[in-house]
């Protein structure tokens, strides 16, 4: 969704907002749909949000158009319709935004709306990610990842994942560190794999710590770590991370 709820003033007004669109104001007009989307200032209707987001698009807006080709998808205060939810994600797409460019690469994978396809689902999803959006990026690398309708090309994917990790995606910061202490796409590094998980620990991503506990316990890149194991295990563990736990319970269990 963006920053579509950014559009919510901080003090509502809705019978001046509701004049300014009247005179075509487009901010006003876009204020409108995200408080009736939201239920923000007004009680919540999907079909007034969809009333002003069409208006908003009389004005060229690309993010009014995504977020009709969603409500469209989910039938959000409109009858569900994939053609038309395909229409006009395609109609964002051209105005620029990476997100419908996304989203139509999904329908294109899924056949949702269109003929499923999947050289166009990588198309729109490829120029999604070019164009910096982080979920196409990861969706692309996960295609050459798994090979799905692709020549499986790890390499390819590392590139994917990389750049979505660069941009402080801490589930591609993970899945980087996993191809570097496997080895895939990229000779294989222990250091560069505990600096991914690191980053991607910083972020609160509990795989990540509980694979650094694996890899402090096992030596992987150096000499075994007893103190650092059960740092990254406790920290794991404290958000839920079941194998952690399990570790954990193992450990307490044998120093009893």
């Amino acid at each position: 969704m963006g920053n579509f709820k950014s559009n919510i003033p901080e003090e509502i007004d809705v019978e001046f907002l509701k004049n300014a669109a009247s005179d075509g104001n487009l901010d006003a007009i876009k204020s409108l749909a995200a408080m009736y989307y939201y239920g923000e200032g007004v009680e919540q209707n999907f079909l007034k949000a969809f009333y002003w987001l069409e208006k908003a698009t009389n004005f060229n807006d690309a993010d009014s158009m995504k977020i009709i080709g969603d409500m469209y998808h989910e039938g959000m205060g409109i009858e569900q319709n994939f053609e038309k939810c395909a229409e006009w994600l395609r109609k964002a797409a051209s105005h620029g935004n990476a997100e419908a460019m996304n989203n139509l690469g999904v329908i294109y994978e899924y056949g949702q709306g269109v003929e499923k396809n999947h050289e166009k689902a990588m198309r729109w999803l490829e120029k999604a990610a070019d164009s910096g959006y982080v979920m196409a990026m990861k969706a692309v690398g996960g295609m050459y990842y798994y090979g799905a309708g692709e020549t499986q090309d790890f390499l390819k994917a590392f590139t994917w994942f990389n750049k979505a990790a660069n941009l402080n995606d801490a589930e591609a910061m993970k899945i980087v560190g996993d191809m570097y202490h496997a080895g895939m796409g990229v000779q294989q590094n222990f250091d560069k794999a505990i600096k991914f998980y690191e980053k991607a620990a910083e972020f609160g991503d509990a795989e990540s710590m509980y694979n650094l506990a694996l890899m402090y316990a096992r030596g992987d890149g150096g000499e075994e770590n007893s103190a650092k194991t059960l740092e990254w295990l406790e920290k794991s563990a404290e958000l839920g991370n079941e194998n952690a736990i399990k570790m954990l319970q193992k450990i307490n269990q044998n120093d009893e």
